[in-house]
Order: structure tokens, then C-alpha cells, then sequence
């Protein structure tokens, strides 16, 4: 699937199964400062700051169309100095949420009963379940704290209150209970939210699934706090107020962005044909303490298929509400010029077609912003012109009054990015290119021009007559007054010129002017190599205006009338000598012979074809020359950032073929025999295959769209190395350096990057497939999309990362090290986690079938949304404080594991094997576990409230203190079952 979108858009699709067929659902995300609601920032600081700023196992947007807009609440309770108490408030619009936030405070005794501390002073306070009222066993917020502080009054110490509060709300005696202060999303398996969900019985397993049921409830969609949820959709010009949330800026009043996002979609067999989707206004974020929004537009269109693989293009763009919306026409021509494969690569940075249109007075002060720089390096380097020339006069022994006062060469202005424009990523390389380009059609028609007038020039110094007029040294010395080649300058070509030596004058000419040809580069595999080798070693051939440069230089050379050969013009042929030494003893004749000859020297020096009038057109090129080379520095620039975080290649920018990407490659294999460096050199395009890179130093390097098939490089510095849609089928990079290195969109199918270092990288639609990550450690990485069936990480080290809508069927996670890792919408099915260690990391919504987690340690990690789990293996698993919450555990095998303190609240175990296992104080409220064999498990102090235990075996297991409150054991075997002081007020 294509995916076409400005750098300021954040995406998200997804397909819904619905009616046989599905919804396919496009989410769009714009990120905005809180401080300057119109000032749009950059997609890519998004997700690390949701990341960040989420409260563990939250998910920041699951994708689904949602009935009502809502808004939620990210980030701290924050203040300049130290305070025990403070007031947070967030409103959208006309929904609004206040909460008093206190330092750490713990009920005490007194003679009058249980009082709380004074509060701890603090700066800083997370808004996060965990902070507000909440406890274990209280379905409403398990993970905060106070619940359970009356039962444990006088039987412990220290016993917390929450810190986060609703206000109007706050707790006065240790028997209240109150409603939890949660301002961000509830998880998905929420009681509240788990009544919803429908009905699934045998009835929905026969004629809906994997459908939603009948019965279910949209609002399941909805994660905010009912009261942060609006009875329809948003403007999306909302106010906003943030009150509390930064210590830099306490009462931050601003609005939504005004933004309408628009949406298209291509199918297959249909290429071309775009079909709009209408986009609601349904969620906005508030990252208060980051004093940024996120507005989500969405929309979804009925397809045919279950996982949307008919579409076969998405394109999203975004406008001013306050603009009237373009025309579909536009967007029309825009994916046709962004799908163009001889084009395309000019508009992949174009952010202006899918982008709104500024207000007129902005679009003027920034054009006006970069004029202004133009015009002023058109002034310096005038000035540096008229020096040079003066110099050359002086040089030549001539009196400053004969340096010609000539044009300031009339070239338009080559306006390039500001500062401002590339902070902003609006650098529009489509426009550089163009005018590159115009900028070298004008150079050429005026250097044409003033060849032209440097020819008749020539020959009016060539032709002097016997009748021509006479000139005195005073007049030589104005000769510079006048304007070169014109009125009051030179004698006439007419009245120097007697008719009978016209031939004789062409035919010194004809002798030296031959003429030449100035072909254009074709476009063949020779001229793509050598532009290629251009950009590898970064020659004034290279880069992204190198064809403007290119054909600028091919312009005629400018010593000499057209098409004059250099050679031959800076011979001095005696018949030039000859016209040269009369006109002046004729034009000057108070001139003594030896001073005739100095001043003739000076004169030839002076005003021959490459001075004089000839350097009016020689500045003229240079001018656009200089122009191009400022442009280039400041669009590579601009360029190599959006290079090293594309998702998509964007070099080279012009695809080469086969035999070029093999003449580049022999060109860069002789390079690294000859000892040459490849540290920060573009090989865009290279084909590489089996290539020796072991231990070389490719940091920073551009491989995009290399073919690196089978190459060894093995222990590799690529640190900010660019492999973007490059084949690496076979390669091996075991123990290579890959910090922040760019593998979106590669095939490496069958490599090796075993003990290989990867950080910070964000990896999008790549093809790892069959890889060996085995003992890799991988640290603040990101993957969306990505491809990797039947991948060993085998004693790798995981920290940090986040896998979206990934395929990692038969994984092989044995042994590996997971800490603070999530997966979203995630294929795990028969994947091998043994002996591996979990800890703080969460699953949501994969599939997780039959995997294998026998003899691992999980700590504090979660499987949340209705995680199908059947068959999988927990034998001799040691866990606690995990989360299971709905989780489809039909036959699975807990031999001998232990599982304290968990939650399988309404989770599945029907036919599960739990002998000997241990569940003690584990929440299995509503659970099914029916058929199931719990020989000898202790199920000590565990709540089983509502669950249905039918033909279960619990024979020896140990019930003490557990909770059976309306279970339902018909026919179930508690054969020598310890049941001393359990609730048993069970229903048969």
C-alpha cells in the first residue's frame, strides 16, 4: 500500500471486519504547540513524546472509528516551586476536568481516629492511574492506591492516600471511596467497557466471528472518562485552557488548530481513480506538561475484503477550516505528480500541495524573508564583481576611469530556503528544481546576448579605416564614462569599416571559429553511473540541482565570439595584431609609438572578449552559478535530514538500472581497494552484492535503494546510516554498530545481525523475515509494519522498543532480555519466549496462539485486549503483578508455574492445565474456567468472584482465603480441597 502524506500528518490505518467485508479506517494526526495553535509541527516528534508521556500499557490510539469525540489527558502536575497542594484543570470546548493533586500523604492514628499527614512538597506529579484512588481488587482503577486503607488501618504502616483527586471529590475519612481521578485512556478491558463489548456465545462463533456481535455497543471505542466525552463530534476549533500542567507556563489559554483533514484512497485494478473519505473530528490529546495537542480526524469507507488488501493507495493532506476546501481536481493532479516515475521524486518533500495554504500576509513576510536574503547575496557578490574588475584594470596599467561602468547583470533573484523555512521542514525542493532550472534558461539567453554584443564589439576594434575620426588621450580617458558598446564609447563599426576589408576581416574568423556542439547528457547507464560516482564524491556535478549546474556549464565557452574555441581565441593571429595597432595609431594619433604599444597591451588586455563587456556576461553566469551553490547548501541540508527519517527512499532521486547500479558498484569496490573512505558517502542506487564490508566505517553513509545481497558486514560502524528500501537478502551484519540507522522499507530476508547494536532507529515496512537478531540488543527502537515471520532474537536485548502492526509469527524469543517493550496489533502466534525475561512490557490485541513461554519470568506485563492466547505454553513460568485481562487462555499449560498477584479477571481458561500451579492472590473475577484441571494449585487468597468453574478439577488445591462469591461450580471436583475460611457462598 502506498502511502502518500505531508511530513506534518501523522497516519494510521486499519481494517475492521464488518458485513462480510470490512471498514477500512484512515487516522490522521496533527501534533500543534499549545502556545501558537497554527504553528503545525513535525509528525516525528509525535510518537516519542505519547511514549513518554502514557501511563504504562496505555494505548495512544487504537485506530477505531469512534461514536463521539472525546478528549484525554497526558503529562504532570507540575510547579515552579515546591508545594504540598495545587489545582490541575483541563477544558475542551465546554467539557471540562479539575483535580486537586497532593504530595505523598499516609493515614496516621490519632485519639480521634485515622487522619492524614501533612502533604510532602513536590514540583512534580504524574497524572496517572497509579497516582489516583484505586487499589487491588477495585475493578474501577486496580493499579492506584487507598481502597483498601480502612482494611488495613491498624494492622500496617504508611498506608498511602492517592495523590490525584477529583475536585469537589477529595477524601475526608479513611471509609470514603471515590470515584478514580483518570483523565487518560481506560484500558480496554475495564468492567465498564467490558459490558459493551456484546455477547459472545456459540451462536456469535457460528455466524459472526470474527465480527463483532450483534449487541455491540460503539462506545466500547470510546477510552476517556465519561466526562471528558462530547455528545457529538468536534469543530475542531474548540478553546482550550490548561491550568497547572507546566511550570514554564501555569494557565495556557488557546483553541484547537482549525484543521479539516482530507482523505483519499486508490483501489486496485483502479489505479488512479481517487475516492474521498469524509474525516470527523473525534479525539484531541492534551500533553499539558509538553504544552502540545494532537488533534485525530478519522474516517472509514465499507470495502470488500476483511484486511483491506484492495487498497491500494493512501493519500491525506490538511487544510485551514477557515479556508475554503480545495477542489478534488488538486488533489487529482497531486497524486498524479507524486505517483509520476519520472517526476515523482521532485514532489516527494512538497509539503505545500497536502498542506494548508498560509494566510497572505505569512506567505508574503517569508517570501519577502527570502528575497530579502537573495538580495543580499546578489549585492555581496556585486560588490565582489566590480572589485575584481577594478583590480583587473590595474593590474593591466590603466587609469580607474577607463573601467567600464556596466549593468548590475538583470538575473532574477534565486530565492532559496531561510533558517526558518528548513526549522519548519517546508523546504519545497519541487520549486528549487524548477527554478534552478529557469535560472539556467536565463543565464543562457543572456549570455547568448552578450556574446552577441561582444562579436559586433570585436569587430568594431577589428576594422579600423583610414577615414575614421580622430581621438585624443582626454577622450581615451572618458572612454569609460559612456556605456560600454554604446553612444560616445568606440568610433562606429560603419564609419571604421571600409566595405572593401569586410572579406578579408570574415576570413580571419572563419579560420578561427570553428563550430561546436553541446549535447545534453542522455540519459543512458554510463551518464547514470557518472552521475551517480558525482554524488559519491560530492563533485559540482552532484546533488539535487546538479542538472541545472550540469547544463549551465555546457553553456559556449566565453572567451571569444559564439562558438570560438578557447585555444584559438587566446592566440593572437597577426591579422588581429594588425587591426588592433592601426585603429589605434589612427583613432589616437597624439599616442608616441612606445606609449602606443603599452596602452595598446593595456587595451587588448583590458577589453578583449574575456574582459570588458565579455565580463558582464561572464558575471552573469557566474552569478547564477554562485546562486545554485547557495541553493544546494541550503537544499542538501534540508534534503539529508528528511533522507535519514523517510519511511520511503528518496535517493537516488532519479531510479537507475541494473547495468549503471553495476558500474557504480565496480566504481565503489575500486574505491575501497585504493583505501578510500565510505564514512558519510552517498551509494545510493550501488549495486553491492557480496560485497567485503566487514569493519568498515559506513557511518553515516546513504545506502538507499542499494543491493546488498549476501554482503558481509560484519562489526559495520553504521551509526545514522541510511539503508532505506535497499536489498540486504542474505547480508550479514552480525555485531554491527546500527545507532539510529534507517532500515524502512528494506528486504533483508535471511540476515544475519546477530550481537548487532541498534538505537534509536524508527524502522517502517520492513522485510526481516528468517532474520538472525539472536543476541542483538535493540534500545528506543520503534518498527511499524514490519515483516519478521520466523526471526530468532535468541538472548537479545530489548529496552525501550515499540512493535505496531507487526508480523512476528513463530518468533524466536528464547532466552531474551524485555524490559519496557510494547506490541500493538501484533501477529506472535506459536512464538518461542522460553526461559526469557519480561518485565514492564504490555500486548495489545495480538495474536499470541500456542506460543511458548515455558520457564520464563514475567514481571508486571500485560496481554489487554481480548489477547488470543490458546493452547500457549506457561509451564514452570514465574510470574507476578501480570495482567491477563480477557485473555483467550482456552488449553493452555500452567504445570508447575507460579502466578501471584495477577489479574485474569474475565479471562478464558476453559481446558487450561494449571496443576500445581500457584495463583496466590491472583483476580480471577468473571473468569471462565470450565473443563480445566487445577490438581494441587494454590489458590490462596485469589478472588473468583463470578467466575464459572463447571467440571473443573480442583482436587488438593488450596482455596484458603479465596473468594467464591457467586463462582459457579457445577459439577466441579473439589476433592481434599482446602476451602478453610474461603467464601463460599458459590451457586451450583
Amino acid at each position: 500500500m502506498r502511502i502518500i502524506k505531508p511530513l506534518r500528518l501523522g497516519l494510521l490505518t486499519k481494517t475492521v471486519p464488518h458485513n462480510g467485508g470490512g471498514l477500512f479506517v484512515v487516522s490522521t494526526f496533527t501534533l500543534f504547540d499549545l502556545l501558537d495553535p497554527t504553528d503545525i509541527l513535525a509528525e516525528t516528534g509525535l510518537w516519542p513524546m505519547a511514549a513518554k508521556a502514557l501511563p504504562k500499557g496505555a494505548i495512544f490510539d487504537p485506530a477505531y472509528p469512534k461514536p463521539t469525540a472525546e478528549f484525554l489527558i497526558a503529562g504532570r502536575a507540575m510547579s515552579r516551586e515546591p508545594v504540598q497542594a495545587m489545582q490541575v484543570g483541563v477544558s475542551v470546548g465546554d467539557k471540562a476536568r479539575a483535580l486537586s493533586v497532593f504530595g505523598d500523604r499516609t493515614w496516621q492514628p490519632s485519639v480521634e481516629g485515622p487522619v492524614f499527614s501533612q502533604p510532602d512538597p513536590f514540583t512534580d506529579m504524574p497524572l496517572t492511574p497509579d497516582r489516583a484512588f484505586g487499589g487491588e481488587g477495585y475493578a474501577a482503577n486496580p493499579a492506584g492506591r487507598g481502597a483498601v486503607a480502612a482494611d488495613l488501618y491498624g494492622h500496617a504502616e504508611g498506608i498511602p492516600l492517592p495523590n490525584v483527586e477529583l475536585a469537589g471529590s477529595e477524601i475526608h475519612a479513611i471509609s470514603d471511596v471515590p470515584e478514580p481521578a483518570l483523565v487518560g485512556p481506560i484500558p480496554m478491558d475495564d468492567p465498564a467497557r467490558l459490558r459493551l463489548m456484546g455477547t459472545y456465545d456459540s451462536s456469535w462463533a457460528q455466524t459472526k466471528m470474527p465480527e463483532w456481535p450483534d449487541d455491540f455497543d460503539p462506545r466500547y471505542y470510546l477510552s476517556a472518562p465519561q466526562e471528558q466525552r462530547f455528545d457529538g463530534f468536534l469543530t475542531g476549533t474548540e478553546p482550550i485552557r490548561v491550568i497547572g500542567m507546566s511550570a514554564d507556563a501555569p494557565d495556557v489559554q488557546s483553541c484547537l488548530p482549525g484543521v479539516r483533514a482530507r482523505a483519499f484512497v486508490t483501489v486496485k485494478g483502479a489505479a488512479g481513480t481517487l475516492h474521498e473519505i469524509q474525516m470527523r473530528t473525534d479525539t484531541v490529546w492534551v500533553f499539558g506538561s509538553e504544552l502540545k495537542g494532537v488533534v485525530v480526524n478519522r474516517g472509514i469507507v465499507e470495502i470488500a475484503s476483511r484486511d483491506g488488501n484492495e487498497i491500494d493507495s493512501v493519500m491525506v493532506a490538511y487544510e485551514w477550516l477557515r479556508d475554503a476546501p480545495r477542489p478534488a481536481s488538486h488533489y487529482h493532479e497531486v497524486y498524479a505528480l507524486r505517483t509520476d516515475p519520472e517526476e515523482g521524486h521532485k514532489y516527494l518533500l512538497a509539503d505545500g500541495q497536502l498542506s494548508p495554504k498560509e494566510a497572505p500576509e505569512e506567505l508574503e513576510r517569508r517570501e519577502q524573508a527570502r528575497l530579502s536574503d537573495a538580495r543580499a547575496r546578489m549585492a555581496k557578490w556585486d560588490e565582489n564583481r566590480k572589485w575584481r574588475l577594478e583590480r583587473h584594470f590595474a593590474d593591466n596599467g590603466l587609469p580607474a576611469s577607463l573601467v567600464p561602468v556596466t549593468d548590475d547583470p538583470e538575473m532574477k533573484p534565486f530565492i532559496l530556503p531561510t533558517k526558518e523555512d528548513v526549522a519548519r521542514g517546508d523546504v519545497d525542493f519541487a520549486r528549487l528544481i524548477s527554478d534552478a532550472e529557469d535560472l539556467r534558461v536565463e543565464a543562457e539567453l543572456k549570455a547568448n546576448m552578450a556574446r552577441a554584443e561582444v562579436y559586433g564589439f570585436n569587430r568594431q576594434l577589428e576594422v579600423p579605416s583610414s577615414g575614421a575620426p580622430t581621438a585624443s588621450l582626454e577622450r581615451m580617458e572618458q572612454l569609460g564614462e559612456g556605456n560600454g558598446g554604446g553612444p560616445g564609447f568606440l568610433p562606429g563599426f560603419d564609419d571604421l569599416l571600409p566595405h572593401s576589408e569586410l572579406d578579408r576581416i570574415l576570413e580571419a574568423f572563419e579560420q578561427v571559429a570553428p563550430e561546436e556542439r553541446h549535447d545534453v547528457l542522455s540519459a543512458d547507464p554510463q551518464a547514470d553511473f557518472e552521475a551517480a560516482r558525482d554524488r559519491f564524491l560530492k563533485t559540482e556535478q552532484s546533488g539535487l540541482l546538479a542538472p541545472a549546474k550540469s547544463l549551465l556549464e555546457t553553456l559556449p565557452p566565453s572567451e571569444g565570439p559564439p562558438d570560438l574555441p578557447e585555444e584559438q581565441v587566446n592566440s593572437e593571429t597577426p591579422v588581429l595584431d594588425e587591426i588592433l595597432e592601426n585603429y589605434l595609431s589612427k583613432a589616437f594619433p597624439e599616442l608616441d609609438v612606445e606609449t602606443g604599444a603599452s596602452r595598446a597591451d593595456g587595451l587588448r588586455a583590458a577589453l578583449t572578449p574575456d574582459r570588458s563587456a565579455m565580463e558582464t556576461m561572464e558575471d552573469r553566469q557566474a552569478a547564477v552559478q554562485q546562486q545554485l551553490l547557495d541553493a544546494e547548501a541550503t537544499a542538501e541540508d534540508a534534503l539529508v535530514t528528511a533522507r535519514r527519517e523517510a519511511a520511503e527512499p528518496i535517493a537516488p532521486l532519479k531510479p537507475i538500472g541494473p547495468e549503471a547500479a553495476g558500474l557504480f558498484g565496480n566504481f565503489i569496490r575500486a574505491h575501497i581497494s585504493g583505501g578510500g573512505a565510505l564514512a558519510g558517502r552517498d551509494l545510493a542506487g550501488a549495486d553491492l552484492g557480496d560485497l567485503d564490508l566487514a569493519g568498515a566505517n559506513l557511518a553515516g553513509a546513504f545506502l538507499e535503494a542499494c543491493r546488498l545481497q549476501n554482503a558481509r558486514l560484519q562489526r559495520a560502524q553504521a551509526e545514522d546510516a541510511v539503508f532505506t528500501g535497499g536489498d540486504l537478502t542474505g547480508a550479514d551484519l552480525s555485531a554491527a554498530e546500527l545507532g539510529r540507522a534507517n532500515f524502512s522499507k528494506v528486504i533483508a530476508r535471511g540476515a544475519s545481525f546477530r550481537n548487532a547494536r541498534f538505537s534509536g532507529s524508527t524502522v517502517v515496512a520492513a522485510d526481516f523475515t528468517d532474520c538472525d537478531f539472536s543476541g542483538a540488543m535493540l534500545d528506543g527502537c520503534t518498527f511499524v509494519d514490519c515483516q519478521f515471520a520466523n526471526v530468532s532474537l535468541s538472548s537479545a536485548h530489548l529496552r525501550d522498543c515499540a512493535f505496531l502492526k507487526s508480523d512476528l509469527t513463530e518468533l524466536k524469543a528464547d532466552r531474551v532480555q524485555l524490559e519496557k517493550t510494547s506490541f500493538l496489533s501484533c501477529q506472535l502466534d506459536r512464538s518461542d519466549w522460553s526461559k526469557s525475561s519480561l518485565k514492564k512490557s504490555s500486548f495489545a490485541r495480538v495474536g499470541f496462539r500456542e506460543a511458548n513461554l515455558a520457564g520464563a519470568v514475567l514481571a508486571e506485563c500485560g496481554w489487554f485486549g481480548q489477547t488470543d492466547m490458546e493452547g500457549a505454553n506457561f509451564t514452570h513460568v514465574q510470574a507476578v503483578k501480570c495482567g491477563f485481562q480477557e485473555a483467550r487462555l482456552a488449553k493452555s499449560a500452567f504445570h508447575r508455574a507460579v502466578f501471584n498477584e495477577c489479574n485474569f479477571a474475565s479471562a478464558i481458561l476453559s481446558g487450561a492445565d494449571m496443576r500445581l500451579a500457584s495463583f496466590k492472590g491472583s483476580l480471577f473475577a468473571f473468569a471462565e474456567i470450565c473443563e480445566a484441571d487445577l490438581f494441587g494449585a494454590n489458590l490462596l487468597e485469589t478472588s473468583l468472584h463470578g467466575a464459572d468453574l463447571g467440571r473443573s478439577s480442583f482436587r488438593a488445591a488450596n482455596f484458603y482465603l479465596a473468594d467464591l462469591s457467586d463462582a459457579k461450580v457445577a459439577f466441579a471436583d473439589f476433592t481434599a480441597s482446602n476451602l478453610e475460611l474461603s467464601n463460599k457462598e458459590a451457586k451450583v
